[in-house]
C-alpha cells in the first residue's frame, strides 16, 4: 500500500496535522513537550494508504544517542521502504534550517517527493502567510510544493488530501 510520510522537528504541529487530516482528535498524540514521537507511527487508512508519523527532531529533549538512534531510523525508513511523498512540516514562523534542508536532499535522492508544510499558518496574517509562501517557494527553486496548514483552522487540510489522491492515482 501506498504510504506517506510525515516529517519535521519537535513542535512544529506534526500530531496535530494528522489528527486533522484524519478527523480524529487524539489518533497522533498531541503533547506541549516536544519530541514525543520518538518512533514509526503507521496509520492505515481506509485500508488503501499509511500515513506514517516519523520522529521528530531538532530541540527535542532526548539524550545525542537518543537522537542518533532516531535519525538512523528515519533514513532507514526512507532507504527500505520509501513513501511516495514526504510531508515535511515546519512551524511558519521558522527559518528553514539545515536539518529541513538534509531532509529535503535525502528525500529528493531517493526520488521521494517532497511537500514543505508550513503549519500553524494562523498564527499570521494573510500578508505575512504571502510573504513567508513566496520566500519559501523561493528557497526551493522549484524543487518541492510548498503549502501553508493549520490544524486549529483547517487551512491546506484539503490541499494535502488533493496532493495525495493525485499521487496515487498517478502511480
Amino acid at each position: 500500500m501506498p504510504s506517506f510520510a510525515f516529517a519535521g522537528r519537535s513542535n512544529a504541529g506534526k500530531s496535530s496535522v494528522i489528527n486533522s487530516l484524519l478527523r480524529r482528535k487524539r489518533l497522533a498524540t498531541v503533547s506541549k513537550q516536544p519530541g514525543r514521537t520518538r518512533a514509526l507511527h503507521y496509520y492505515l487508512v481506509n485500508e488503501a494508504l499509511y500515513i506514517v508519523d516519523l520522529p521528530g527532531y531538532g530541540h527535542a529533549s532526548v539524550s545525542r544517542p537518543q537522537a542518533a538512534n532516531m535519525q538512523r531510523l528515519l533514513l532507514s525508513f526512507l532507504e527500505k521502504t520509501p513513501p511516495m511523498r514526504c510531508f515535511l512540516l515546519m512551524d511558519i514562523r521558522r527559518t528553514v534550517k539545515n536539518e529541513e534542508l538534509d531532509l529535503m536532499e535525502a528525500c529528493l535522492q531517493r526520488g521521494i517527493r517532497v511537500t514543505l508544510v508550513l503549519t500553524k499558518a494562523d498564527k499570521l496574517n494573510q500578508s505575512e502567510r504571502h510573504k513567508t509562501l513566496r520566500r519559501h517557494s523561493e528557497i526551493s527553486q522549484g524543487s518541492i510544493d510548498v503549502i501553508s496548514a493549520s490544524a486549529k483552522s483547517g487551512r491546506g487540510i484539503v490541499d494535502l488530501w488533493r496532493t495525495i489522491e493525485t499521487d496515487i492515482s498517478s502511480s
